[in-house]
């Protein structure tokens, strides 16, 4: 368990499926990351990010050097950063016990490898104190990646499963359900549920592509409405900025970070680039803020960075 301290407007930048590989433009991607920091630090509350997570496929079919490359460039922003794995970020040129070894050696790294009998790898909460009084918690958990599906010559996704639901719940339980968010990469089948059969009691953005999550049904939803969790948010379906309300959780994408193997335009929203004289489709890359206060309240922006000349900012408020 790690602590941080909390003020009201706590400023959380989610950033997920940056997707760094052999075929990248690093000097352009961290030209590209950096402005998205800089906007996001603009934006926050107190004009400083308070906790940076990343929600899986940070990497793919990457090496050591781009791995340690990204993480470096990352750490450098000195802020406190944790991770969640996706369903690429194993698909590396190196052992995963290098890839965690690695997140363990930078001084504001909050990862954590328990060697505990948990589904998955660096499940693990984050306490928000003030004053020694515990006002929220941070969830990070492992969904998983590939798995074998109920149909012949497909795979399946992963999804979170029952000891992780059991350790939430018990860790909630302690901290006397104190609101929290989780993060994790891959939508459990709420997100479909939600969106299928009209359940939402809010619906913002956009569905561009199936919701791809797992075949199986997760224990994880409905224990997280129990226990005063506040938003689940994830990556992986790199063209859906899709955000609900349901059941009283917000279950929302996080923006995909940047433009590396492939992302969506918007098919309803335009912007209108610095000095251009023509709006242009809104392309969905950038990040997702996230500004907590009192109460289990929270404010949820979406951080939509353009890759044009001067890095238009688009901000919408969910």
């Amino acid at each position: 368990m790690r602590h941080l301290d909390f003020r009201p407007g706590f400023s959380l930048l989610q950033l997920t499926d940056i997707h760094w590989s052999f075929s990248t433009d690093r000097v352009q991607a961290k030209t590209y990351l950096n402005a998205l920091y800089q906007a996001a630090k603009a934006n926050a509350d107190s004009h400083k990010i308070d906790l940076l997570v990343l929600t899986g496929d940070s990497t793919m079919f990457s090496s050591k050097e781009i791995t340690k490359d990204l993480f470096d460039f990352l750490a450098s922003w000195q802020v406190p950063f944790t991770v969640t794995w996706g369903n690429h970020d194993r698909q590396g040129y190196y052992p995963f016990s290098w890839l965690e070894s690695l997140l363990s050696s930078y001084s504001n790294s909050l990862y954590v490898s328990l060697q505990d009998q948990l589904e998955g790898e660096g499940n693990a909460v984050i306490d928000l104190d003030e004053a020694g009084a515990l006002k929220w918690q941070i969830y990070t958990l492992d969904s998983g990646s590939y798995e074998q599906s109920g149909t012949p010559l497909r795979y399946d996704y992963g999804t979170l499963k029952e000891k992780q639901t059991a350790w939430f719940e018990k860790e909630a339980t302690l901290a006397g359900k104190v609101p929290s968010l989780a993060f994790f990469h891959i939508p459990t089948r709420d997100w479909q549920d939600a969106y299928a059969q009209g359940k939402a009691s809010k619906t913002k953005w956009e569905k561009n592509e199936k919701i791809c999550c797992s075949e199986e049904e997760s224990p994880f939803f409905l224990k997280a409405v129990e226990n005063n969790v506040k938003g689940l948010f994830c990556g992986h379906d790199h063209a859906n900025d899709l955000t609900m309300t349901y059941q009283g959780v917000v279950l929302g994408y996080g923006v995909k970070t940047g433009s590396e193997l492939y992302y969506a335009k918007s098919l309803s929203r335009t912007y209108a680039p610095v000095g251009g004289k023509t709006s242009e489709p809104l392309k969905l890359i950038g990040g997702t803020l996230l500004s907590l206060h009192e109460g289990g309240v929270f404010d949820l922006d979406h951080l939509y960075l353009q890759d044009d000349a001067a890095h238009t900012l688009v901000k919408e408020r969910y």
